[in-house]
């Protein structure tokens, strides 16, 4: 049998019966799996960009171009069509998957059994044809984000890095200039310190002075 291969391990003298299926429920499994981790993504992203008009509190990454290219992506990953499989059939949208409020990902099991019992080879195309099913569209996208050479997350943790790396420089730098001239300030003022105890010195010779009054004139 094509695709299937039997280890016999015993004989018996009651017949056999060999059932052969696709196992469906654990691919709903996956795609449950799939799509919980898809709106986890969404979630963080959501906590990173998050905006509180009444607190003004504001996520780490609201703004950051390169987080929304990333949400895109995600998205684009679930609508594009994938090639090689007939127009009904090439994309994820088609098979079970869809978009509800805040842009979550939802998975229709039903739906999706449905679709795989009238055509299980078009819904194995979908995932598996060679280098443009979705499994590899969607794998490939994913590497582009999280890449540890030249992905898109990659890239601009290592920006950010940098720029920690700059600000942590020019801190010791501007750390050792302020440290100077306190030293020089400290210097100064231990002069002036001296100065002023110099004066105070004189101050309290001259009010130890007595003067003494002139004789009087006369005779006797």
């Amino acid at each position: 049998i094509a695709g299937v291969s039997i280890d016999l391990t015993g004989t018996s003298d009651k017949p056999i019966e060999l059932t052969i299926a696709k196992d469906v429920n654990s691919i709903v499994d996956s795609m449950n799996t799939f799509t919980e981790a898809y709106n986890s993504a969404l979630g963080l992203i959501g906590d990173l960009t998050s905006f509180d008009a009444e607190t003004f509190e504001r996520g780490i990454l609201l703004g950051d171009p390169s987080i929304s290219r990333a949400q895109d992506r995600l998205f684009r990953m679930i609508i594009n069509p994938i090639q090689g499989v007939p127009d009904n059939f090439n994309r994820l949208l088609n098979v079970g998957f869809s978009f509800s409020s805040g842009a979550q990902l939802s998975f229709n099991e039903e739906t999706f059994r449905e679709v795989f019992d009238n055509n299980p080879e078009a819904v194995e195309d979908l995932f598996v044809t060679v280098e443009t099913g979705a499994g590899f569209a969607i794998d490939d996208e994913l590497n582009s984000l999280t890449n540890q050479v030249d992905g898109l997350v990659t890239a601009r943790a290592n920006s950010l890095q940098d720029r920690v790396d700059l600000l942590t420089n020019r801190t010791v730098q501007l750390q050792a200039l302020i440290d100077a001239k306190r030293e020089r300030l400290q210097r100064e003022f231990a002069v002036l310190e001296s100065v002023l105890a110099g004066i105070q010195s004189q101050q309290n010779a001259l009010a130890g002075l007595q003067i003494i009054p002139p004789l009087a004139s006369g005779g006797r």
